[in-house]
């Protein structure tokens, strides 16, 4: 049948006039600006000749198909309400109301949506840790193996691999060892979707024998915003579960742009998929070899591995379309460091925590893209000068114990709330999810009780500049914070 966007382009300039959605009519007088002329050529609905999402059995389900070879998935479905309708699909289709999910504590919101909605119970994987740069490593397989054996009444389990800064958790002994248990694995891999692309890149987690993978296509590769895919695999699935899902998830008026924008994507995969990633290879390594030089700043990437903890087994380096920048305390911060990159050189990385800065590199990088950052942080480290940080950063930043779970996600949201100072929160039980930005990992969600060491974390998140979500401020007092705590009957 061709590529939708093809199609879409062909029946844009037919002579076909619009008597139905969308309500822009494809028209294109003077007052119409030329992008969205031609936007509104391929922006129809669902009608006649053109499929559907929610039951496709045209263009759309050869599309998916296509998607599903390129990944060796047996059914993959396009997502464009994000690889969160794909967490919230995956979560509610395998595991029972009321049932028990193991998942990473460092998982994104929408798998803790899905616990609230599912009346679920949650049991929490604590991240390892590199204690010199707080940079969460995932969780090992002996960890996950050994949860999966303590909680038999788990059905599944859901990971974040790769993690945000990059790192991969060993997927295929994992998934391994849960389905001889007759457990899932439920994979979050947002940002892999580009795995598995070329020898050098980690294992996809499709390939790795994960029942359930979610790709953001957007995150990583030439794909628009909001554009991401499901993959099931197996039987240990139902297809009628996922499907009921998907339809609850996805909205009933799919973007066919964003859906020609996937396509595209996989398109181009398909047919070139070995000349972009062989080019993305060289362009990264010599950007690499460019940053050897910095003094004062580590450099953390696929070419020079972090030193990982003893213990941790060696699939943890992380890959090549993430860099890490990690600055010496005594000189400067991190966040200082994404500050100059963005205002001064207008290089705008993805985000900053106190320890280090993210960028994210893909194959549509350009080498005078990278010559810009080289030269930049070049310039940035040899005018650093030594100064007192040490106010900055919280003394052994390792792995934190989680706070004590006293109700279920569920439990907690049906309860009266009331907003409490931090001072007087410690010891209350929180009815909020609280999550510091970036990257957005909850410190506490509904039923958990707050503790002085969680309201000293997020202090020590608000004065070194990152957000706070899940807190109220007092206007004659901005330093101060309130939390959404169970009101006490």
């Amino acid at each position: 049948m061709g590529k939708i966007f093809d199609i879409l382009t062909e029946y844009g300039e037919s002579d076909a006039y619009p008597y139905h959605m969308p309500g822009h009519k494809r028209y294109e007088g003077e007052e119409t600006a030329f992008f969205w002329k031609e936007y509104y050529k391929r922006d129809i609905t669902e009608i006649d000749g053109f499929d559907g999402l929610h039951h496709a059995d045209g263009i759309l389900k050869e599309a998916m198909e296509r998607a599903a070879k390129l990944y060796h998935s047996e059914h993959t479905y396009y997502l464009i309400n994000g690889s969160s309708a794909g967490v919230l699909t995956a979560i509610m289709a395998a595991v029972p109301k009321g049932g028990s999910l193991i998942m990473m504590r460092s998982s994104h919101k929408s798998a803790y949506h899905a616990l609230l909605l599912g009346g679920m119970r949650g049991i929490y994987l604590p991240s390892e840790v590199d204690t010199e740069t707080g940079l969460d490593l995932g969780v090992t397989a002996d960890q996950v193996i050994s949860t999966a054996e303590a909680h038999p009444e788990a059905v599944a389990v859901f990971l974040t691999s790769p993690t945000y800064e990059g790192f991969s958790m060993p997927l295929r002994e994992i998934a391994e060892a849960l389905h001889k248990r007759n457990q899932l694995l439920i994979v979050d891999a947002a940002h892999g979707a580009h795995f598995g692309m070329a020898e050098y890149l980690p294992e996809n987690a499709v390939e790795a024998g994960a029942d359930i993978v979610i790709h953001s296509l957007h995150k990583t590769l030439p794909s628009p915003t909001q554009t991401a895919l499901l993959h099931v695999n197996g039987d240990r699935v139902r297809i009628s579960q996922i499907e009921r899902y998907f339809s609850v998830f996805q909205t009933t008026s799919p973007s066919y742009v964003l859906m020609a924008g996937i396509d595209e994507c996989i398109c181009m995969l398909q047919n070139s998929k070995e000349k972009f990633f062989a080019a993305f290879y060289q362009k990264r390594k010599k950007l690499h070899d460019s940053l050897a030089g910095l003094k004062h700043i580590q450099i953390v990437d696929a070419f020079a591995p972090l030193s990982i903890p003893d213990g941790i087994p060696d699939n943890y380096v992380p890959e090549m379309g993430k860099l890490l920048l990690i600055p010496k305390q005594e000189y400067m911060t991190a966040r200082e460091i994404y500050d100059v990159l963005r205002v001064q050189y207008h290089l705008q990385p993805e985000m900053a925590t106190p320890m280090y800065v993210l960028l994210i590199l893909t194959i549509m990088d350009t080498e005078e893209g990278y010559r810009r950052l080289s030269e930049a942080l070049h310039e940035i480290d040899n005018n650093m000068e030594k100064k007192d940080n040490t106010k900055k950063y919280l003394k052994k930043r390792g792995k934190s114990d989680l706070p004590e779970a006293v109700y279920t996600i569920a439990e907690a949201d049906a309860m009266e709330g009331e907003w409490i100072s931090s001072e007087d929160a410690i010891g209350r039980i929180s009815q909020g999810v609280v999550a510091v930005y970036p990257p957005g990992r909850p410190l506490l969600v509904p039923g958990e009780r707050i503790s002085e060491q969680v309201i000293e974390e997020l202090k020590y998140s608000r004065s070194s500049g990152c957000e706070v979500h899940g807190i109220a401020l007092w206007e004659e007092a901005p330093e101060l914070f309130r939390l959404l705590c169970i009101r006490d009957r």
